[in-house]
C-alpha cells in the first residue's frame, strides 16, 4: 500500500471561514451597489426624522396660534396659512364653531360641510355631523319662525297700518304685552318675574315653557357662580343632559336680570335645561342665548338663592304652541 507523504496532507476549511470568505467575495464584487443602499437609506432616515420633526413644529406653532385667536377672521387667516397640515382639521373645526357662536349660520355650515368633504374619519367628523345637524335644523327652523311671526303681525295689524313687506317698521317689533311671562318661585319666600323673549329666541322660549309646565325645575337649586356673577340653573344631580337645542341669533345686551340659556361645553349648542340669571352685566357674552329677564325685582341680589319651589307660566302668547326643536346630546 502506498503511503502518502507527510508534506502533501489536506485538510478541509471550516464552514464558518467559508462563509466569511463569500461574503467577502459579495462585498468585493457589489461593493457600490452596497455603498449607494446605505447612503439612501441613510438619506431616507434623515428624511423621515426632518419630516416628523417638521409635522410637530408646525402643529406647535398652530396650537400656539390657535390658542391666540379669538374671532372668526383670525381662525380664517390660520386656516390659509396651515392649508394641507395636519393642523387644517382642527382650524376648520375651530372656525365652523366661531362662525356658529358668532351666528353666521350660514358661514358654519359651509366650514362644516367642507370639513365633511376634506376630512372623512377624522377623528373630529363626529363632533361636526352633530353640530352640523343641529345647524341645519336650527337654520329651517328660524326659517318657518320668521315666516310664521310675520303672517301673525299682520294679523294683529289694523289693516290701514299693515306694512307691505316684511321689513316694515311697523310690523317688526310687536308690543311687550305680548310676550310671555313666567314666576319663578323659591322656597325662601323669593318670587321673581320673568319676562321671556318670545320673538329674539322662540326656540329657546318655547323650550323653557315646555320644561316649566311639566315642572322640570321644581326641586333645583339656585346657585351663585363665577364669583357672584349669575345665578345658575343646572340639572339635577347624577343626571345626564335632559337634551340639546339649536343655538338662536339674539342681538340683545346682556344686562343684570338676563336669562342665559348656556351653551355644552366645546359646542355651539344649547344645554336645553340650565340656564343663568347674570347679576351684573355682561358686555361680551359667550355662554349662552339671552331669552329673557328678570322684571321683578328691579334690582338683583346674590341672596336670590336656595331651591325652586316652582316655575309658573303666568302669560303665554295667543296661537303660540311651545314645541321646541330638540337635539340629542
Amino acid at each position: 500500500m502506498a503511503l502518502k507523504e507527510s508534506g502533501s496532507v489536506q485538510t478541509e476549511p471550516m464552514e464558518g471561514e467559508s462563509l466569511l470568505a463569500r461574503l467577502n467575495a459579495f462585498g468585493e464584487r457589489h461593493a457600490k451597489v452596497i455603498i449607494f443602499v446605505s447612503v439612501a437609506l441613510l438619506i431616507a432616515t434623515v428624511l423621515i426624522f426632518a419630516k416628523v420633526l417638521y409635522d410637530r413644529s408646525v402643529l406647535d406653532r398652530a396650537s400656539k396660534d390657535i390658542a391666540a385667536a379669538y374671532d372668526s377672521a383670525r381662525l380664517l387667516e390660520l386656516k390659509a396659512r396651515y392649508a394641507g397640515t395636519r393642523a387644517e382639521p382642527e382650524i376648520l373645526y375651530r372656525l365652523a364653531n366661531r362662525y356658529y357662536e358668532e351666528n353666521k349660520l350660514d358661514e358654519a355650515r359651509a366650514e362644516y360641510t367642507d370639513f365633511v368633504k376634506k376630512f372623512p374619519g377624522h377623528p373630529l367628523e363626529a363632533a361636526v355631523q352633530k353640530a352640523l345637524l343641529g345647524l341645519t335644523s336650527n337654520l329651517e327652523f328660524l326659517k318657518s319662525e320668521k315666516t310664521n311671526r310675520q303672517k301673525a303681525l299682520l294679523l294683529q295689524t289694523h289693516p290701514q297700518k299693515r306694512g307691505e313687506g316684511e321689513n316694515d317698521p311697523r310690523t317688526a317689533v310687536p308690543s311687550v304685552a305680548t310676550l310671555p311671562v313666567a314666576l319663578l318661585e323659591l322656597s325662601n319666600g323669593t318670587t321673581l318675574t320673568l319676562r321671556l323673549f318670545e320673538d329674539d329666541a322662540p326656540n329657546t322660549v318655547a323650550n323653557f315653557v315646555n320644561l316649566a309646565e311639566k315642572k322640570y325645575f321644581e326641586g333645583l337649586s339656585l346657585q351663585t357662580v363665577r364669583d357672584g356673577a349669575a345665578l345658575r340653573i343646572g340639572r339635577k344631580e347624577g343626571t345626564p343632559a335632559v337634551h340639546l337645542l339649536p343655538a338662536e341669533s339674539v342681538a340683545r345686551t346682556a344686562t343684570e336680570g338676563t336669562l342665559v340659556m348656556l351653551k355644552a361645553e366645546g359646542r355651539a349648542e344649547l344645554l336645553g335645561a340650565e340656564f343663568e340669571i347674570l347679576l351684573k352685566e355682561a358686555p361680551e357674552l359667550k355662554e349662552g342665548v339671552i331669552f329673557g329677564r328678570v322684571i321683578s325685582p328691579s334690582t338683583m341680589s346674590p341672596s336670590f338663592t336656595g331651591s325652586i319651589k316652582s316655575v309658573t307660566i303666568e302669560k303665554k302668547r295667543q296661537g303660540s304652541k311651545y314645541e321646541p326643536v330638540t337635539l340629542q346630546p
